[in-house]
């Protein structure tokens, strides 16, 4: 009975500071880091640029895309789906009443992505884990005690106020570590890129705010007046500057002159700049050039390569990091049990090149025709005769007998 008590409790408590994730005094709470060239990243920031944004949301939706399958261990060495399994339904399908699986996980890559851990609430009711409530890591400090315990801080920006709690209400997730229990930034480690890609996102948004088409100085013979100046500046200001105001025809007074400079946005290698930018971005989340749109740097015929190169060196990784903390601290006590993704659709080559597999797979006997069918998401043949595994004629086990007599 205690335990429910307390699980209600922590329930009790969890909308004050669940809630002031989504509050708008949030955003000032938000913790950020100041790049060489001036601009405050924070996570929300970070996101506004479009390469960074590109790149969290290839690989946060990749992931959370595939399917993430409870097993059972079996005696033989094999597995079985475990759809008995009191966690299956959480981690497949609905984390909390907020998020589905694809949501939850989703969130989760994204705060790893960007700040190095992900925080979940563990709501249990009656000993058994309930929900999965996941927590900006800004909102999250972790002290280690002596005897390596963990205490993780969580700040409520609405009430003001700082709860504790021990290890095992919180899930965390964390990515590359320098200390072994808590993860690296990379909003912090990558400031500068990210300022730089900043500051060169909002020096070319203010040309196009402040310059329209027209670029150059005013000359005259004489001298204007201060308030003939302001009038003048101040009409030009409003009628030809600015995206909206481009092609309009300027009428010029009292003998000024409009004397246009030559430099553009490629003569400064403006263009060449964002695109080094673009290869920074992607070199920091080790996503491929194509999939953040540059086309230029990466040719089309390595796109196939570059793809499956982008499965197994990024997307893998990252899998296995959520995989192996689900099996140690919400499967822990149950060691006959664990989870892992399913890449199969991800690393599905052409249809020719499936069939031909599968043909081989076939004609060798090491998988069964329902084996096949599966992968290709159709039914078993009736009767059980799919699951027979075939062998050629002049083939046979070494050291037996194979001959029919």
């Amino acid at each position: 009975m205690s335990g429910l008590l307390d699980s209600l409790r922590i329930e009790a408590a969890l909308p004050t500071v669940a809630g002031s994730l989504l509050a708008t005094e949030f955003a000032d709470f938000l913790r950020t880091e100041e790049s060489t060239s001036g601009a405050q990243i924070s996570f929300d920031s970070a996101m506004r640029i479009s390469a960074v944004h590109a790149a969290v949301r290839i690989i946060s939706e990749s992931l959370a895309s595939l399917p993430l399958i409870i097993y059972r261990r079996l005696p033989n060495g094999g597995k079985e789906r475990a759809v008995d399994h009191p966690l299956w339904s959480l981690l497949h399908d609905r984390p909390n009443s907020l998020q589905t699986s694809f949501e939850w996980r989703e969130t989760v890559c994204n705060h790893l992505l960007l700040k190095g851990n992900a925080y979940s609430f563990k709501v249990s009711v009656q000993g058994r884990l309930h929900e999965l409530l996941p927590i900006h890591p800004d909102m999250v400090s972790v002290e280690l005690k002596r005897e390596r315990v963990l205490v993780f801080k969580v700040e409520d920006a609405v009430a003001g106020s700082t709860q504790e709690f021990q290890a095992d209400r919180i899930f965390h997730l964390k990515a590359l570590s320098s200390n072994g229990y808590t993860g690296r930034s990379v909003i912090s480690d990558a400031r500068d890129s990210l300022g730089a890609t900043m500051a060169m996102e909002e020096h070319g948004a203010r040309t196009f705010r402040n310059s329209a088409q027209l670029k150059g100085v005013f000359e005259m013979d004489g001298t204007l007046r201060a308030d003939e100046k302001t009038n003048f500046l101040d009409s030009w200001k409003q009628n030809h500057t600015g995206f909206v105001n481009a092609g309009k025809t300027p009428l010029l007074e009292a003998g000024i002159k409009f004397k246009p400079i030559s430099m553009s946005l490629e003569d400064a290698q403006f263009v060449e700049a964002r695109r080094f930018q673009i290869s920074e971005i992607a070199r920091i989340f080790r996503v491929p050039l194509h999939m953040l749109a540059d086309f230029q740097s990466q040719p089309r015929a390595n796109m196939e390569q570059a793809a499956l190169e982008f499965v197994q060196n990024t997307l893998r990784p990252w899998a296995v990091r959520l995989e192996q903390a689900i099996n140690v601290y919400l499967l822990e006590s149950d060691p006959g049990h664990f989870v892992e993704h399913l890449f199969d659709a991800l690393l599905r080559g052409d249809t020719k090149t499936r069939f031909d597999s599968y043909a081989r797979a076939i004609q060798w006997g090491w998988m069964n025709r329902d084996e096949v069918r599966g992968k290709e998401n159709l039914n078993p043949l009736p009767d059980g005769i799919g699951k027979q595994y075939l062998q050629p004629l002049n083939m046979g086990v070494a050291g037996q007998n194979n001959a029919t007599p």
